[in-house]
């Protein structure tokens, strides 16, 4: 069971928040994945970037790398919060979720 959501910036979302709108979806995400939490981010300048840990949602957005990718939110183009509970596989960091793959159907 996990907990996904995104927030697709516009001109007018830099008024919006969007950090806190990202800090407080990890934490609502959190109700349906507690075991390791993560965020991806498409960039103006990065291309697409992530940060993943085997934590919950309240301990994640407290972590300086994740804060430094939330406060950047509005930048982004598009940002993915996940927060996993682990029915299958080890609770490590390089089962947290998102995964990014390079590929055609990745």
């Amino acid at each position: 069971m996990c907990g996904l959501f995104t927030v697709i910036n516009s001109e007018k979302s830099a008024v919006l928040g969007l950090p806190d709108i990202m800090s407080d979806g990890l934490l609502t995400a959190q109700l349906r994945g507690t075991d390791s939490t993560g965020l991806a981010a498409l960039t103006t300048n990065e291309g697409i970037i992530s940060y993943k840990k085997a934590v919950n949602a309240s301990d994640f957005v407290e972590l300086k790398h994740s804060q430094r990718i939330l406060a950047e939110a509005s930048v982004n183009w598009v940002t993915l919060g996940h927060c996993r509970k682990a029915t299958q596989g080890s609770i490590i960091d390089s089962a947290a979720h998102p995964f990014l793959v390079n590929g055609e159907n990745g």
